[in-house]
């Protein structure tokens, strides 16, 4: 009994050491931030905009809305991407209730 205790101790010893000095014990950290005015992807240089796309295509942004349709509301003449296709969406916007880059997000928060 006593010996199988003392293998314990030695294996949570070197468990220890080895989370301590491996890769795996470093974090990612995030020293800046990005995207913060979300002024990527540009989805018009025309007003008034509304895009529906998916957070894989915003820069700096993770959201965990559950999957809807991408879709794109500008006005006629629009030559951006086509967005189409289910994915967890960010909606942006340009024109009045956009910020100082022209384009914004208005964020929506649920518990």
């Amino acid at each position: 009994m006593m010996r199988s205790f003392r293998l314990f101790l030695w294996l949570c010893r070197f468990l220890a050491l080895f989370l301590l000095f491996s890769d795996h014990a470093v974090g990612a950290v995030q020293r800046g931030f990005v995207n913060l005015g979300f002024e990527s992807p540009v989805i018009s240089s025309a007003a008034p905009c509304r895009a529906s796309i998916g957070f894989e295509l915003i820069p700096g942004w993770v959201t965990d809305h559950p999957l809807d349709t991408q879709n794109i509301s500008c006005p006629p003449g629009y030559t951006g991407p086509p967005y189409s296709g289910n994915a967890r969406i960010i909606e942006l916007w340009r024109g009045p209730r956009s910020v100082s880059s022209g384009q914004g997000e208005t964020l929506r928060i649920s518990v």
